[in-house]
């Protein structure tokens, strides 16, 4: 049966149709499907560049900063049995003009003489030392410059994680680092001054 408005046709009849022959409807302008359009990505004002660079919120695809934060590799996978207690990471790690490196490359980098021109590099500030502290749970990341690995005299790097892990607001928590002695030492601390 033919609709006399328009070119569709409703059902078609077998009748008319000889053997071999495929039967084919038009489509109406009315149920094409709408084309999608690449978002117009326009330069940003000074201003609102400056307004952005105060939290980077929201994410800004012409922000490098907001485009290198953001993930790209796949996500580690997850215990199927979530913990009750939030679970809180340690760790160092050396800021340097290259970027962000741990100090076993810098060290196999600098060969035998490692440990010592990491030592100078530091003297000079050319490198600097931080702590990082970050929420499993919560996924909230922690980073502060520390003038030494480990628990110092006047506990200044304990300090600063203690303030991190209590800014969380959990009561309770689980600590977790490698068993590398100096972190080791601080999350002794940590735990201690948490209690």
């Amino acid at each position: 049966m033919v609709d006399e408005g328009s070119t569709r046709i409703l059902a078609p009849l077998e009748d008319s149709l000889e053997e071999g022959e495929v039967h084919v409807e038009e489509e109406s302008e009315e149920d094409a499907a709408d084309l999608k359009h690449a978002t117009d990505v326009k330069s940003p004002s000074a201003d609102q560049v400056e307004r952005h660079r105060v939290s980077h919120f929201p994410y800004r695809s012409w922000c490098k900063q907001c485009v290198m934060g953001r993930g790209v590799g796949r996500p580690h996978a997850t215990s199927t049995t979530e913990s009750s207690v939030p679970i809180v990471g340690m760790d160092y790690f050396y800021i340097t003009r290259e970027g962000v490196r741990r100090r076993d490359e810098m060290a196999k980098e600098l060969g035998e003489d490692g440990e010592e021109a990491i030592t100078q590099a530091r003297a000079s500030g050319e490198v600097l030392k931080c702590l990082l502290v970050r929420c499993l749970q919560r996924r909230c990341v922690f980073a502060q410059v520390v003038p030494q690995e480990g628990d110092d005299e006047d506990h200044h790097c304990a300090t600063l994680a203690v303030a991190d892990i209590e800014w969380l607001g959990h009561t309770r928590t689980i600590i977790k680092t490698d068993n590398e002695r100096a972190i080791v030492a601080l999350k002794h601390r940590v735990a201690t001054t948490l209690k």
